[in-house]
């Protein structure tokens, strides 16, 4: 008989690394990981995955309380002080005896055609059959260990999508108590059942008590309390599922989660919003089809046929979602619009060539042995100006016309030789510009925050996808993702360790739309440079002196402006310049106090910059800092330096002065 197992605690510690899911909330998580993870693991590969969101009231009584959620230990350990903040049903929040009495709302998640939790369910820790610990191949394929019984880890195996390892968290942070439930049927017919709340290390009684409980078999397979065995009674299985309506049969494979208790932002319309949002291409592919219901006699079925078709109508809610989280967490990856779900379509249907007309641009590949992103290899890779085929591309381009580039580039992993990855890229400018959005996807997994929804260029729409099992660049961007697989960080240990040049690989596939832009309509005429030693922002801009020009200045649409360094330009990495901004113009350079910060003060607005420093220790002559001026150390060839909040009412100036010249 199942029950639920609570663990003494050995030691007090945290070790779920659960801050990427926390900070994007239950919404983006439980929308992301499932979908993620059966994708990454189809039973047919030439059928569409099919994930089921449902929603249901199960009745509850005495018996099945006390089977499944009882007082001790499910109740009274969830409801510790220890726990309050993580659960809705701490000291300071409802009672969870009352929220069970009569019902108990739940969230199912389903998945089928996949495989289920595949490998020996009863093993405790991975083999390391080899001196240098690296595991064995039975292990890495053990997705019911990564999912069910590795705690804080992330499995460290290559494939197309994610881990089944740290993103198993997005279930427990969907549950108002924590808690979920799992059954899983495998091909060979073996279907397991478990539990999990996850929790705090928690005192009860006067006791502390470790951060997991299990549901699980009565009987343990071995000393401690985390080696706790799958209920596999046929029998108990079957009325679990039966009470929970769980739609699991010994020979349908596939996985089944039962959240209890989901939390509240989680709503049919919102999801739908935000798997469209992250999972539009593979939907479109037939790779994957999700079904939603709100009640046993509701159903919504978005798949291949009819996506299209949803999207353009007036059921999604799409005014529901913010664009950005709560308590400044950043930009929402759930959040999207009809327009700019249209303009991925149209992007996605001319890659695959679907019956819309595009351009080619052709482009070489980056010399190997020297970062990729540097003006010089951008500049070798894309055709010159005055050429018949960038003509082309710009023809097309003004007209609003799609052009495509397919690329390759070199991928440096230590120890082995160069290899080639491949990309493909889509781009065009927008009849309306607030429908553009940079889109990246490596294989079905979309990265909404490589540009955190923003464009590459104002204006500009674009899908750059990164697939194939025998791509060595998938295999490097895969290591710059953290456990959500929201954006790829070049400042990943685990890509720089394994990798050269994963950085600066990192940002020309990201730069790669501007850098384009820029070629075919940028005009390189010295009088219409408008950066370096002097530019304006607002109306009745000054003719800038003739001298030569080293930046390009894109202004801000709600005031301030972002600095890149122009293509032609020299390589500036270990020079430092000093900015001046003003309105309506700059103070001197070398004033004997500082300006009065009143007039404007730049060190409260916001800087961010990659591949150069901004500090604010100007100083004027008497030794105090001048706050409308920052410095600038340049640390590498491809620059950029940002600043938000300038007055969009005023026209300000800025001055830009090398160091050693002042």
């Amino acid at each position: 008989m199942a029950k639920w197992h609570k663990v003494a605690a050995g030691r007090f510690d945290e070790t779920q690394d659960d801050r990427d899911f926390l900070e994007q909330g239950p919404l983006v998580s439980i929308g992301r990981e499932p979908p993620q993870n059966s994708t990454d693991n189809p039973l047919d590969t030439d059928a569409p995955v099919k994930l089921r969101y449902s929603f249901r009231t199960v009745p509850m009584t005495e018996e099945i309380r006390d089977r499944y959620l009882p007082k001790n230990p499910w109740v009274d350990h969830i409801t510790c002080p220890q726990n309050d903040e993580i659960t809705d049903y701490g000291p300071s929040g409802s009672s969870l005896i009352d929220e069970i009495s009569d019902s108990v709302e739940v969230l199912l998640v389903e998945d089928y055609n996949a495989t289920g939790l595949v490998g020996d369910a009863y093993k405790l820790f991975p083999n390391t059959p080899d001196t240098e610990g690296n595991l064995d191949q039975e292990s890495l394929d053990n997705t019911f260990f990564w999912f069910m019984r590795s705690t804080g880890a992330n499995r460290p195996t290559r494939g197309r999508g994610g881990s089944w390892g740290l993103g198993k968290l997005a279930f427990p942070l969907a549950s108002s108590a924590r808690t979920f439930f799992v059954v899983t049927t495998r091909s060979d017919m073996k279907r397991y059942l478990a539990g999990q709340a996850v929790l705090k290390n928690h005192n009860f009684r006067n006791q502390w008590w470790a951060a997991m409980m299990y549901f699980a078999d009565d009987d343990l397979i071995g000393e401690d309390g985390h080696h706790w065995a799958p209920v596999s009674d046929d029998g108990e299985i079957e009325e679990f599922c039966s009470t929970f309506q769980v739609d699991r049969e010994p020979g349908v494979p596939g996985t089944s989660v039962v959240v209890p208790l989901p939390k509240k932002a989680l709503e049919i319309g919102n999801l739908a919003l935000c798997i469209l949002s992250n999972y539009c291409v593979p939907i479109m592919e037939g790779r994957l089809t999700v079904e939603f219901s709100k009640s046993e006699d509701h159903l919504l079925e978005i798949n291949s046929s009819n996506i299209r078709r949803i999207l353009s109508s007036d059921n999604l809610p799409w005014d529901r979602l913010n664009r950005n989280l709560p308590d400044n967490a950043g930009v929402n990856p759930a959040w999207t619009t009809r327009e700019r779900m249209a303009e991925l379509v149209l992007l996605h249907e001319s890659m695959r060539g679907d019956g819309v007309e595009y351009t080619e641009l052709p482009v070489g590949i980056p010399e190997p042995g020297r970062a990729p992103n540097s003006n010089e290899q951008f500049n070798a890779i894309l055709p010159d100006r005055g050429t018949s085929e960038l003509d082309a591309v710009n023809d097309a381009f003004q007209e609003n016309g799609v052009i495509h580039v397919e690329g390759q580039i070199p991928v440096h992993q230590r120890g082995n030789a160069v290899q080639f990855g491949r990309y493909k890229l889509v781009l065009r400018k927008c009849e309306d510009p607030d429908d553009a959005e940079a889109h990246f996807y490596r294989d079905q997994i979309s990265l909404p925050l490589v540009l955190k929804k923003e464009p590459a260029v104002d204006g500009v729409s674009s899908l750059l996808k990164v697939s194939g099992d025998d791509n060595p660049l998938r295999e490097l961007l895969r290591q710059a993702e953290g456990p959500a697989h929201l954006n790829w960080n070049p400042k990943s240990v685990r890509m720089k360790r394994e990798y050269e040049y994963g950085p600066t690989t990192i940002y020309f596939l990201r730069d790669l739309v501007k850098k384009i832009v820029n070629k075919i309509t940028s005009v390189q005429i010295e009088a219409e440079s408008i950066w370096d030693e002097f530019f304006s922002l607002g109306e009745d801009k000054p003719k800038p002196p003739k001298i030569i020009r080293n930046f390009r200045i894109d202004e801000k649409e709600h005031g301030g402006f972002t600095i890149t360094p122009l293509e032609e330009a020299e390589d500036l990495s270990g020079k430092q310049y000093v900015i001046r901004v003003g309105y309506p113009k700059p103070a001197t350079a070398m004033p004997k106090s500082p300006p009065d910060p009143r007039a404007i003060d730049v060190h409260e607005m916001n800087w961010w910059s990659e591949g150069a420093t901004v500090s604010f220790d100007v100083l004027a002559d008497n030794g105090e800092v001048c706050r409308d001026r920052v410095l600038v150390a340049i640390s590498e060839p491809d620059f950029e330096i940002h600043l938000e909040g300038l007055d969009t009412e005023l026209k300000a100036q800025a001055i830009v002065t090398e160091r050693d010249s002042q």
